[in-house]
């Protein structure tokens, strides 16, 4: 059950920065707004970062690595047309996606940048990335800065919750893009009770959101066995 409440809490975040934010929906058209589950284990501080689709095409168009307009084919609601599955590959093992990921999620151990590698990946569009930053000390506290897409458009925003962290959770925006984490600090016994509708909304989050899959020469059942991690 503890595994799932990090989903749980950026689904209660996303609820009510929706409402009271609506005026930054348009920067997430398609699904909702990227995540982060930052974790600590021994001197690495773990950052799993992951988005809706149209959000991850985004990064690969920024980047060059996919075709100018990739992100509008995704989000036009007649066609719906993901990338080939050749550029999502290219995209996935790109040199230019892993600089990215560590320019814009950084970990700073008191005034030493803790060293950041990311975990090779499979499905960057469904999946997202996991960057891994070693620290010179076992870890308790550190700050973790992350700026993902805000140079696409300031709007982004990461909903971010911790394992076992104070706080449990925290909005990563353009104007605060660094947080202080503790680790270590145990969860409060209520802390994965919320509201059936936000439980399912959590759901959406884990699954990537309910999005109708067309890539080009492709058939609809080959995307089907697609899974989130």
């Amino acid at each position: 059950m503890h595994a799932a409440r990090p989903a749980v809490a950026i689904a209660a975040a996303a609820i009510v920065v929706g409402v009271v934010g609506a005026r930054d929906a348009a920067a997430h058209p398609l699904g909702p707004p990227p995540t982060a589950v930052v974790r600590a284990a021994g001197r690495d501080v773990i950052v799993e970062w992951r988005a809706a689709p149209d959000d991850a095409i985004a990064v690969g168009e920024h980047l060059g690595v996919l075709a100018a307009g990739s992100t509008a084919a995704f989000q036009d609601g007649a066609a719906q047309v993901a990338p080939p599955a050749a550029d999502e590959a290219a995209l996935a093992a790109s040199p230019a996606l892993r600089d990215y990921l560590v320019d814009h999620i950084a970990v700073t151990q008191g005034a030493t940048a803790c060293a950041a590698e990311v975990a090779p990946i499979t499905d960057f569009v469904r999946d997202g990335a996991r960057v891994v930053a070693t620290c010179p000390d076992p870890v308790t506290s550190v700050e973790v800065a992350i700026s993902m897409l805000t140079d696409v458009n300031d709007a982004y925003r990461t909903f971010a919750v911790g394992r076992e962290t104070a706080p449990a959770q925290t909005v990563y925006t353009v104007d605060n893009p660094r947080q202080t984490w503790r680790f270590g600090v145990a969860a409060s016994a209520g802390a994965g009770r919320l509201p059936a509708l936000v439980a399912f909304a959590a759901v959406l989050v884990a699954g990537g959101g309910v999005v109708a899959w067309r890539r080009r020469g492709a058939t609809p059942a080959a995307d089907d066995g697609a899974t989130a991690p």
